[in-house]
């Protein structure tokens, strides 16, 4: 019995960690990202990272507008969540991405490092309402010019 009862203090003494992301509007959004676009997910791919201590999946955008920045035709980032075989990362406020979804991102980060979401989903906007989208885009470009 006292084992079990040290065992339990010991498993509640464990640090615990949280995630804490503050809100941020778009004006905070668009001046944190080094990189802003559209387009269509064309590929996610899971991979163990960091010395297989942790799991990412990368992203890959066939570029339709850019809003900020200068990337290729494509641009590729990483989510922390994934799954490689029987090992799954998930992470509340961390997107997930499917293959033929439209959406537009908020990428922080310069090469040669990945980029990476704003403020995990706080950077994701999932094209689904073309004039929402027009009136989206429309304020980012108002804001990215703003700061020339």
């Amino acid at each position: 019995m006292r084992f079990l009862l040290a065992a339990l203090l010991l498993a509640a003494a464990a640090p615990v960690s949280a995630t804490v992301i503050a809100p941020a509007d778009v004006d905070a959004i668009v001046a944190g990202s080094q990189t802003i676009v559209r387009g269509r997910v064309v590929e996610v791919r899971s991979a163990m990272t960091n010395g297989r201590r942790t799991i990412h999946s990368f992203v890959t955008l066939a570029v339709e507008d850019t809003l900020k920045g200068s990337p290729a035709s494509r641009v590729t980032f990483r989510v922390p969540v994934g799954q490689v075989g029987r090992y799954r990362r998930v992470i509340v406020g961390a997107p997930g991405f499917a293959v033929g979804e439209q959406v537009l991102v908020f990428l922080t980060g310069t090469p040669p490092a990945v980029p990476t979401i704003f403020g995990l989903n706080q950077g994701l906007y999932r094209v689904r309402d073309a004039a929402r989208t027009e009136a989206l885009t429309q304020r980012v470009r108002t804001l990215v010019n703003r700061a020339r």
